[in-house]
């Protein structure tokens, strides 16, 4: 999977370090302009993000990403092209180190890893503008809510919303006009007490733009 919860707590006085593995190949090297990226939902704890990286088994290197001062999804990428070098090289994981004046728990989300040669850099935000995509929610199976990603590719009117397996409507979770970028939604169950558990599709639509993927209710 290239997406994941990360809940964390530190021990007190310890400067500890916590990593998920998270393996995804990419085929870079000190000649290639290449750059690693990554979905992350910050949770203003002033924890230090970095990306973990290896040339076969070795998890040799560790890269600094960025420190946690932000909440919300933003795209944080780095420059890799010294990273190991030429050939099949792994992306480990996330590693969260503990920063002596940040937060000792905390909860972060991260998605949608990716290399790219093509990725480039907004002012402040370090964020990419990627073509229409919708994204599987997380986290899935589900109780009581659930985060969904999506990027429009150009602005204009975009709805998204939730469907049962007869195809009745259950929610509707935007219908606005909106910015081209990345967004994101919640999608609470915790006021339909009727809702049964199963099978929901969600259906975004934006444009000429049209994509559905499926989500599992587990109360």
């Amino acid at each position: 999977k290239s997406s994941g919860r990360m809940i964390y707590k530190f021990s007190p006085g310890n400067n500890g370090e916590i990593i998920i593995s998270n393996k995804k190949p990419g085929a870079f090297g000190p000649q290639n302009n290449i750059k690693f990226g990554l979905w992350v939902f910050g949770d203003l704890s002033g924890n230090i993000l970095k990306y973990r990286f290896g040339v076969d088994s070795l998890q040799n290197t560790i890269a600094y990403s960025d420190t946690l001062n932000w909440t919300g999804w933003k795209f944080r990428y780095i420059n890799v092209p010294e990273i190991a070098a030429p050939g099949d090289n792994l992306y480990y994981g996330v590693s969260l180190v503990h920063n002596i004046s940040g937060s000792s728990e905390g909860e972060i989300y991260f998605d949608d890893a990716q290399y790219s040669s093509s990725i480039t850099d907004v002012k402040e935000e370090n964020q990419v503008i990627n073509d229409f995509a919708l994204y599987q929610n997380y986290p899935n199976p589900f109780n009581p809510e659930t985060i969904i990603n999506y990027n429009t590719a150009a602005s204009g009117h975009v709805s998204l919303s939730v469907f049962d397996m007869l195809g009745r409507l259950v929610s509707v979770l935007v219908d606005e006009d909106q910015r081209a970028g990345h967004h994101s939604v919640k999608f609470s169950t915790a006021d339909m007490k009727n809702l049964s558990s199963g099978v929901y599709f969600y259906r975004l639509k934006a444009g000429s733009h049209n994509s559905v993927k499926k989500m599992i209710l587990s109360k």
